[in-house]
């Protein structure tokens, strides 16, 4: 039984093929705590931001468990992998669900870097102490399913956990993704990153344990924890109905036709009504309570059947609905598609989006789009386009491979103006209703998405009274999507607990930042991180406090904002597009629009917020060196003297 920090970082060079495991220094795991801030860290020291091209040998990709993943705490076994965003230049990062990060600790790594690129095929094969490279040529082409079976039957080891790519890896599609034991690390491109390096899969088993430092005052907290997911009201909803079934909730944020429309009117046709007929069983994760995944299976006979596909949350059914799509057949079919081929539903989503108007307006011709009628509503060309995507096929597959950046760019002909994006990544939500949230998404370091700082409060608080909200948040604004007042404050809150949740490997879901009810049910106070400095006394024998904590927290995001600043990503990068400034044209959400100045405002209120210049978003010299990062105060610097 090995300690809590006894564990490794282990090291592997595609190109010479070395490999090496190296212990991590006591100050900079304190410092940066483990999973999405150690990744933060080797990034930061294995690349050069802004020169380094994110699908070349100099990128590196890493893969990080949380500092109580494999402790037993429950809904701690989250992955983080980060490196190079594939679609930006600039920091990426994708997170995911599972059980590879548990294993990999249980084999003795907290962290795998991968350099250079292997001039063949290969997967790297982790079985505790013996680590090795072998022969990927046979995998070539197989989907991230086919992967994973392969190397189970080769290896003889039908529990082994594995993380892989598809075809849409292997082919560059700038947001491939990878497969975490059939959950998925969706944004950044990070299925690119490991295609670019020829690495097909990383399978690891691991038989080891961890000790904490004190034992039992960690298992007492473990078993509060697990009481607070069980007796959570918002939790058992989950639990009932799974995280497939609440689209409907999130209406809201349906934007439609490339945003040219808010709000779905038959959401429903495609909710939890529609899905739980296919509902096989439940999978949960690695010590949590909650069981929010479920087995689903297309039976024979139906259309599209027999299928199955595992992790289907909300998202994919309003990414689906952003083109009018009203069958819960075709859903899964094309969530399937995504995750076999190993493409993030939510770019592909935006690209597409993107092609179908730019047809509709006359940009993209028939040439273009290989004869193709692009069009609203229509499931079996969707499920084409998947495939045309993964496979780089044709003209328009190529196109819509590379992301809407970049093809838009090579397109030109004003096909830009219809390129929903923030940082060069495409947008997945609609900003015009709930002000909160959509700062979130703009701040958001990794490019837009709502997992770092979009304020959930705005959507999922249910009936709470603005009395309560003031009690439990600060201001009776916290559930009132339409008012900008006090928002920066919120996200900057939200961004702080994402990054210790992030690196300590706890799931959204089950924290005060994705489960805004935890506020009423347990009447914890937003933003406070007293509890996580608690749980890392008893596990790790560290006299942390939360004002630590807090320190740790603006460490992380500080180094994220550097790296993007450096990668050339400046305030102009915050923006949203300009259609979110034009009233919703129809619907329940008629009129809406976000005001540019109260933006600016926003932007301006969350950087000072976090000791980032308010003009320009940098993060300010003093800051910098207050949090031990004086050698980014340094390369910022030089880069100011350079302009």
């Amino acid at each position: 039984m090995a300690g809590i920090l006894d564990n490794h970082i282990l090291k592997v060079n595609l190109t010479t093929g070395d490999i090496a495991k190296e212990p991590i220094a006591e100050d900079v795991r304190r410092r940066f705590i483990g999973a999405r801030g150690l990744n933060d860290w080797l990034l930061y020291h294995g690349v050069e931001p802004g020169k380094t091209d994110p699908l070349s040998p100099g990128n590196v990709i890493i893969f990080g468990a949380g500092l109580l993943g494999g402790t037993g705490m429950p809904a701690s076994g989250r992955l983080t992998i980060t490196s190079l965003n594939a679609l930006n230049g600039a920091y990426g990062e994708s997170n995911s669900s599972g059980y590879f990060a548990s294993e990999l600790r249980a084999a003795g790594y907290d962290h795998i870097v991968i350099e250079g690129r292997s001039s063949t095929p290969v997967y790297l094969w982790i079985d505790d102490s013996r680590v090795e490279l072998r022969d990927a040529a046979d995998l070539v082409g197989k989907t991230t399913f086919e992967t994973q079976e392969a190397i189970k039957e080769t290896l003889g080891a039908p529990d082994v956990k594995i993380c892989c790519i598809g075809p849409a890896g292997e082919r560059l599609v700038r947001y491939a993704l990878v497969n975490v034991t059939n959950r998925y690390c969706g944004r950044c491109g990070m299925g690119a990153i490991m295609g670019s390096k020829n690495l097909k899969a990383i399978a690891v088993c691991g038989s080891g344990s961890l000790e904490t430092v004190a034992p039992d005052g960690f298992k007492e907290y473990v078993r509060k924890v697990d009481r607070a997911l069980r007796e959570s009201e918002n939790l058992n909803y989950i639990r009932e109905t799974g995280m497939a079934g609440s689209p409907e909730g999130y209406d809201s944020l349906q934007g439609i036709r490339n945003f040219q429309g808010v709000s779905f009117d038959r959401i429903s046709d495609i909710g939890y009504e529609a899905v739980k007929k296919y509902y096989k069983k439940v999978l949960p994760c690695l010590d949590c309570p909650v069981d929010c995944d479920r087995l689903i299976e297309i039976p024979e006979g139906e259309p599209y059947g027999p299928i199955s596909v595992s992790s289907m949350e909300a998202t994919p059914a309003y990414n689906f609905a952003h083109f009018l799509i009203d069958d819960i057949r075709t859903v899964i079919k094309g969530f399937h598609l995504c995750n076999a081929y190993g493409i993030d539903i939510h770019s592909w989503s935006g690209a597409a989006q993107w092609a179908i108007e730019c047809y509709e307006r006359g940009i993209l011709t028939r040439e273009e789009t290989d004869k193709l009628d692009l069009r609203w509503g229509d499931g079996p060309l969707l499920l084409e386009l998947i495939r045309r995507t993964a496979y780089r096929e044709g003209t328009l597959g190529n196109l819509l491979a590379d992301g809407v950046a970049l093809a838009s760019q090579r397109v030109g002909r004003a096909s830009e103006k219809y390129g929903m994006l923030i940082k060069n990544m495409e947008v997945d939500d609609d900003l015009r209703v709930n002000k909160g949230w959509s700062l979130g998404v703009m701040t958001e370091i990794r490019g837009p998405g709502h997992i770092f700082g979009a304020f959930y409060a705005e959507v999922e608080a249910g009936d709470m009274t603005e009395e309560e909200a003031k009690r439990l948040y600060g201001t009776e604004n916290a559930v009132k999507p339409r008012v900008y007042d006090d928002k920066a404050e919120l996200v900057a809150k939200t961004e702080r607990m994402a990054a210790v949740e992030d690196s300590l490997g706890f799931c959204n879901f089950t924290t005060q930042h994705g489960n805004p009810q935890w506020m009423r049910e347990f009447d914890i106070r937003y933003g406070s991180l007293e509890v996580g400095a608690d749980i890392i006394r008893v596990a790790t024998g560290w006299d942390m406090d939360e004002q630590e904590l807090l320190q740790a927290a603006e460490r992380i995001l500080s180094l994220e904002k550097g790296i993007n600043v450096l990668a050339g990503l400046g305030r102009k990068d915050d923006y949203p597009p300009e259609r979110f400034y034009e009233p919703i044209p129809s619907g329940p959400y008629q009129g809406l629009s976000l005001d540019k100045q109260k933006v600016t405002e926003m932007l301006r209120d969350h950087d000072v917020l976090h000791g980032w210049d308010p003009e320009t978003g940098i993060p300010r010299r003093e800051t910098l060196e207050a949090l031990g990062l004086g050698l980014l105060a340094e390369k910022l610097g030089k880069l100011n003297q350079t302009d």
